[in-house]
């Protein structure tokens, strides 16, 4: 009988399995494909799933609920560099379809829903625009591209850098935490603050109750000022003492004692130190004791009025209490008698500096030259020819507010006269009373600001008397030089507390503010001279800044000076650095934290536009629009040419330098009316 032997399979060939057929020989089972997503079930269960949906074999012969994971949560997370690379790919996708013109977005977006890549979409637009101008970068981008990057090691921000570590530190992004995301929609929205309405935006010390004293030594100007070892705010005991104060008392205005309050306490912490027109704690004791010596309902309605305006709630109606106290005051002042005082002399200036950042220049001219007037009769300013102290100031606190009130009037004119260019105070000479000292629970800006200011007025004497023109080139060097050398040793004698880190206060970065603006205000006539003047930079040993948290608050309208500098910077900046966008956008988004609240910021943005304009950085159109959005200007109105601010305020810092009635705030904004006007005009006749 013949065996029977089991058949056997042929031999596998040499090919892949891919190439082999679908179809297997008969009696032969097919071997199970893999699958790469296993349903829910079958994973727990640890069984064969073939992978079919909506429900696979092996659900369907046990007839439970088959659900299968999402692909991509099983997925390998992708790297954190492919992840950057993706956002920033998205990022400037989405900027380019909120800033090209509509054909080429549609034709992007078009692209986009068709499949396209994202790369490749970019990859294109880049090629067909290439060296076109880019766009408008996004808050974020601004802070963390340009507060980071460090210097190159050749250049003159490096030396800066390592000579001078306390008035030009490292470059950080701790700056940038001044600043967040605004809740608002668009395409470009601008940098937000933290608002002074908010309860974190004001530092209180609870259950403080000690005063805050004030006192003045006999150290004058010359002499080194003493380092403080604090550095915290005296908000909240500002707050505790005025709560006792009877505002009803110094004016008729319907404020609430709250409302009060608060914008003082804000004025009190934040500008004040900046200011200094009269001593806080001798004006805080006769405001609650209803006392005359140091306190007037006058001074009282002036300190309102500009504290509603810098600080008032974020209501329609702020507006309308300013501009009351405002007409309540001036009506006190021109009705009289207003006696020569100090209190009166602090108030005018109040009123002063609220009339000027209301764009009453012409008042506010005239009510600081009374001002200083009668600072003069009451022996506060000195002139050139005297140099004797004649005071008839006896008694101690008589003694210490007149000090203040001095340094505090000297400090404001110098401060008018540098952005104004040109010299207030004439012939007066700085105060020979002591400069006032402050205690050691608040930071000591105020003393420090009157030695920068006194730096300024030899600038300004020496640029602007008459007597002392002309100057040789090689004069002009030598005074620029030396004077450099004083602002750099001041710069290194700050305190740990003002120097530029995670604890400096408000007002040390305003202070800060200042400083850098006086040295860019003595170096810019060297833009005359080219190549032809040259400074070197003296070696002084200097200290490291302090790091730590930053306190976060909104800018006052002081920042309105680094917004005006940087924003002329980048208009003179040269075509090939890409950053200059950044620099001007970012300050003019500053300028729109502004202009809600102080009517004269649309004017320096008009004339900043006009600059812009005229160096080609911007397109007429583009400034247009922006102009537009900081009136809130609808489709149906039409432009005009505003009334002059008649605000001395240079706008155009390099044309200053050789005509300064053409750098005018009014004279530039006026330009930009009238060229805006005219384009709505020819824009209008084209659709008829």
């Amino acid at each position: 009988m013949k065996p029977q032997y089991r058949a056997l399979r042929p031999a596998q060939s040499s090919a892949s399995h891919d190439d082999l057929p679908h179809s297997s020989p008969s009696g032969l089972t097919r071997k199970r494909e893999k699958v790469k997503l296993a349903c829910n079930v079958c994973r727990t269960k640890k069984s064969a799933c073939d992978g079919q949906r909506p429900t696979c074999g092996s659900c369907l012969k046990r007839g439970s609920i088959c659900t299968f994971a999402d692909a991509a949560k099983l997925s390998p997370a992708p790297s954190p560099a492919m992840s950057q690379t993706s956002e920033k790919s998205s990022a400037e996708l989405l900027s380019i379809l909120q800033t090209a013109p509509d054909d080429d977005a549609r034709e992007l977006l078009a692209r986009l829903r068709a499949g396209e890549p994202v790369f490749s979409i970019l990859a294109s637009w880049r090629e067909g625009n290439e060296g076109a101008r880019p766009v408008k970068p996004t808050a974020a981008e601004d802070m963390s591209n340009i507060l980071v990057l460090a210097p190159d090691q050749a250049s003159l921000e490096y030396e800066l850098m390592i000579r001078y570590p306390v008035s030009y530190p490292p470059p950080t992004s701790l700056e940038s935490s001044l600043y967040t995301s605004p809740p608002v929609q668009g395409p470009n929205p601008p940098l937000a603050p933290r608002s002074y309405s908010d309860e974190s935006s004001m530092v209180l010390r609870d259950g403080t109750t000690e005063t805050n004293e004030l006192r003045m030594t006999s150290r004058s100007p010359s002499e080194p000022i003493p380092v403080q070892p604090s550095t915290f705010s005296a908000g909240g005991l500002w707050t505790v003492r005025l709560a006792q104060a009877h505002i009803a008392y110094w004016t008729d205005m319907p404020i609430t004692k709250d409302d009060a309050v608060r914008v003082i306490t804000l004025y009190l912490d934040i500008d004040h130190p900046i200011l200094g027109l009269f001593d806080a704690d001798l004006f805080i004791n006769d405001l609650l004791g209803t006392q005359q010596r140091f306190c007037s309902g006058l001074l009282v309605e002036a300190l309102l009025s500009w504290a509603y305006l810098a600080h008032g709630p974020d209501q329609p109606q702020h507006g309308t209490i300013t501009d009351t106290l405002i007409t309540v005051a001036l009506s006190r002042w021109e009705n009289g008698p207003v006696p020569d005082s100090l209190p009166n002399i602090q108030a005018l200036q109040l009123l002063s500096l609220t009339t000027n950042f209301l764009g009453q220049g012409n008042i506010s001219k005239e009510l600081l030259r009374q001002s200083i007037l009668m600072g003069t009769r009451m022996n506060l300013l000195i002139s050139g020819e005297d140099s004797q102290l004649h005071t008839s100031f006896y008694q101690e606190d008589e003694c210490r507010a007149a000090s203040q009130t001095a340094w505090g009037l000297f400090s404001h004119a110098t401060f008018h006269s540098l952005h104004c260019q040109q010299l207030e105070l004439g012939s007066l000479n700085p105060p020979k009373l002591p400069i006032p000292e402050q205690a050691s629970n608040v930071a000591p800006v105020f003393p420090y600001t009157c030695q920068l200011w006194l730096i300024v007025h030899d600038i300004l004497c020496q640029r602007f008397t008459e007597s002392k023109r002309p100057l040789s080139a090689s004069n002009d060097v030598h005074f620029i030089e030396s004077t450099l050398l004083r602002l750099l040793k001041f710069g290194e004698e700050l305190p740990t507390q003002l120097c530029r880190g995670g604890r400096i206060p408000h007002c040390g970065i305003i202070l800060h503010i200042h400083y850098h603006a006086t040295i860019a205000f003595l170096l810019r006539p060297l833009l005359l001279q080219g190549n032809d003047a040259r400074i070197s930079l003296p070696r002084i040993s200097g200290s490291e800044p302090a790091h730590a948290h930053f306190h976060g608050a909104s800018p006052t309208v002081f920042w309105h000076i680094a917004f005006l500098y940087v924003a002329n910077s980048a208009c003179r900046a040269q075509k090939e650095d890409l950053q200059r966008w950044q620099l001007f956008y970012m300050a003019i988004d500053g300028y729109a934290l502004l202009s809600a609240r102080f009517p004269m910021i649309i004017a320096i943005v008009k004339g900043l536009m006009m600059i812009a304009i005229v160096t080609n950085l911007i397109t007429n159109e583009e400034a247009f629009k922006l102009v537009d959005r900081f009136r809130g200007k609808e489709a149906t109105t039409y432009r005009f040419i505003a009334n002059p601010t008649k605000t001395c305020l240079i706008v155009d810092l390099d044309l200053a330098i050789t005509d300064n009635q053409a750098a005018h705030i009014d004279v530039l904004a006026q330009r930009f009316d009238e060229m805006a006007l005219f384009d709505e005009l020819i824009a209008d006749k084209g659709l008829d």
